[in-house]
């Protein structure tokens, strides 16, 4: 699966451009041009989200990998991703104390979401030197 970065990009100009001149006049109407962009493009790029997991998946499969580790890690880009994105929202509305909140609340979800792989990190350790 192959993402056509050009569509991509004339997609966010095209939405950027549209948010400026919309933004003077209705500036809600400018937040959901935005909103509506950012929807679009992910929904672009889902396809090649979904092949890349399979092809991990595969990988998992074939090399023994615990796919739980596997799984793990997509969860924390996940967050990451999605943390960006609704603190690129709250900063873009001006609501900055908004957006220091989110990204304070997916550190704390990454953190949590980590502790897994921390612990089979000290089993794999403690395994190891016994």
């Amino acid at each position: 699966m192959m993402i056509d970065i050009t569509k991509i990009a004339a997609i966010g100009l095209i939405g950027t451009f549209l948010t400026i001149a919309v933004k003077q006049q209705k500036p809600e109407i400018a937040i959901a041009t935005a909103l509506a962009t950012g929807a679009v493009i992910l929904y672009m790029i889902f396809p090649a989200i979904f092949s890349a997991v399979n092809m991990l998946k595969e990988l998992c499969a074939k090399t023994g990998i615990e796919y739980v580790f596997l799984e793990t890690i997509l969860k924390i880009i996940g967050v990451s991703y999605i943390t960006q994105l609704a603190s690129s929202v709250a900063n873009d509305s001006g609501q900055n104390a908004i957006a220091m909140k989110i990204d304070f609340a997916g550190k704390v979800c990454i953190i949590l979401l980590s502790i897994p792989i921390l612990m089979g990190i000290v089993d794999l350790l403690v395994g190891m030197v016994n």
